[in-house]
């Protein structure tokens, strides 16, 4: 057997064929082992598999409401400031990942958002039509 790049990974050997998936071993270039399954194309035809983006960051989130877009489409949402006081912070969203949005860009790791009333927060800091 030829040698297959995947990724990191160089193939020693094909551990286990199989008519839904092929088992490889293979090593990275410190020499740690691992086992890479590859679906065949007829199985890999029906598979969704959502792998996390490198930028994702576990806990980068907040949830879906909280998120107010502007007029030119930027994102936006109130960090807690203080009692009953929020400050609004520009966010980069990522994706959507079921009721949270991951974003790269915004409030800290761990940081109050407020998630009910952001846009009556919003609309109170500018004039109507803004």
């Amino acid at each position: 057997m030829s040698q297959l790049r995947i990724g990191p990974y160089r193939t020693l050997e094909q551990y286990a064929p199989g008519r839904m998936a092929e088992v490889y071993i293979a090593e990275d270039d410190d020499r740690r082992t691992v086992a890479i399954k590859i679906a065949t194309l007829e199985v890999a035809n029906d598979l969704l598999v959502e792998l996390p983006l490198q930028r994702e960051q576990a806990g980068r989130s907040v949830p879906r409401a909280s998120v107010i877009y502007d007029a030119s489409g930027a994102g936006w949402v109130y960090a807690c400031a203080g009692d009953d006081a929020y400050q609004r912070a520009r966010i980069d969203p990522i994706r959507l990942l079921g009721e949270r949005l991951v974003f790269e860009r915004g409030p800290e790791l761990g940081a109050c958002v407020a998630s009910v009333g952001a846009a009556e927060l919003f609309g109170s800091e500018f004039e109507p039509g803004h």
